[in-house]
């Protein structure tokens, strides 16, 4: 094999890649105009259903007496009414949290080791165990977890969809 051959092998795989990059610029180009021929129109899309999610979910807040067996319904590919909520534990200084776990547990290793992780972070799963008078001494804010409305797409994968289409859409605003 000689250095000439070598040369025609790297031209042939320097037009080759160009071809490759051609093909990928203009389906670039071709997707930056599909995004933008339909972002905008999304967009208002994307408004006015949250503006139509927001008056429905007033409307069943408002009639809870509508939801007491079933507590739900399906209308129009819609779930509406009321479910028990998830709740949860907030807190907005977790370096507070932290401070007051390890002089409330000083003593206690396994309790420490329950409620922080390595890096002293509040640990939610320790933290929902405790009562929530004691949650209040570490400074934290108990979420409600009773009743909430309840108003969801049953087909929930465009709004997926949508969600990576304004998150691409974004990213690309901001490069």
């Amino acid at each position: 094999m000689s250095i000439e051959h070598i040369e025609q092998l790297a031209r042939d795989y320097s037009v080759r890649r160009g071809t490759l990059i051609e093909l990928v610029n203009e389906l670039e180009n071709e997707k930056a105009r599909i995004m933008r021929k339909y972002l905008a129109p999304i967009r208002k899309a994307v408004a006015a259903a949250r503006d139509a999610e927001s008056r429905l979910m007033m409307a069943v807040e408002r009639n809870a007496h509508l939801f007491v067996r079933p507590r739900t319904l399906v209308l129009h590919g819609i779930k509406v009414g009321w479910q028990k909520g998830k709740g949860g534990i907030q807190w907005d200084d977790e370096e507070g949290v932290v401070s007051r776990i390890e002089k409330l547990y000083a003593g206690d290793q396994a309790m420490l080791d329950q409620l922080l992780i390595v890096r002293k972070k509040p640990r939610k799963e320790g933290l929902e165990s405790l009562d929530v008078a004691t949650l209040k001494k570490l400074g934290c804010t108990v979420v409600e977890s009773g009743d909430q409305v309840v108003v969801r797409a049953t087909d929930g994968e465009v709004d997926k969809l949508v969600a990576a289409l304004l998150k691409d859409a974004d990213e690309d605003a901001l490069a």
